[in-house]
């Protein structure tokens, strides 16, 4: 049975943290499913057009949202601003994190997510974590929108847990700090799902570093 991961963008996403595990996973065989929130085309922050595999909509139309989440071994959010905004005030996407998470799957996020997506839906917590440099006070401020509210003690526990790392796995939370820790974040995903000669394979295909 293949692995299956579901990769969620929205308008503003980051090119490379979006690009770089898509292709990566792909080349492992992983049957990765990219899916366009609020558009089945979406723009990057620096105006890259991408066409999904298909629409959030569509996803929660068929086979529905619910079955694709149990089928799932992890979801993957990249950052940029706006699409971290839009994934985390969707309610769709957090119940298909949140059903992965429960099930035990790999949830990955990169840069500006774990900071503005998975601090928002309280995934955090005491768990270790990486983030964008600065993005730090994020983790533990109030939202206006009402999304994930915390209390001040789960704010408490999350702030002091932001490690100064690239790349950070605790269970099956995987985060990366950056764009420039794409690679390596896709390796750290490959290696969680399907080993390390997969991932040892993959890095000799693209002669990583």
């Amino acid at each position: 049975m293949s692995v299956r991961v579901y990769l969620f963008v929205a308008h503003g996403f980051e090119e490379v943290e979006t690009i770089t595990p898509l292709d990566y996973l792909r080349r492992a065989g992983i049957a990765l499913t990219l899916v366009g929130v609020g558009a089945e085309q979406v723009v990057s922050t620096r105006g890259l057009r991408v066409s999904c595999d298909c629409s959030l909509e569509a996803l929660c139309a068929s086979p529905g949202i619910a079955d694709a989440a149990c089928a799932a071994d992890a979801v993957l959010l990249p950052g940029g601003l706006e699409n971290c905004h839009t994934l985390a005030a969707c309610a769709a996407v957090r119940d298909f994190v949140m059903r992965v998470h429960l099930r035990g799957g790999l949830v990955a996020a990169l840069c500006a997510a774990p900071a503005r997506v998975l601090s928002a839906w309280n995934l955090l917590g005491s768990r270790r974590y990486t983030c964008y440099p600065g993005m730090e006070p994020a983790v533990f401020s109030a939202h206006d929108d009402g999304v994930g509210k915390r209390t001040e003690e789960e704010e408490s526990r999350a702030l002091r847990k932001p490690e100064r790392a690239r790349v950070v796995r605790d269970g099956n939370l995987l985060t990366a700090c950056a764009a420039g820790a794409a690679e390596e974040f896709s390796f750290a995903v490959i290696e969680a799902l399907c080993g390390v000669e997969v991932a040892q394979s993959v890095r000799a295909q693209v002669v990583a570093r």
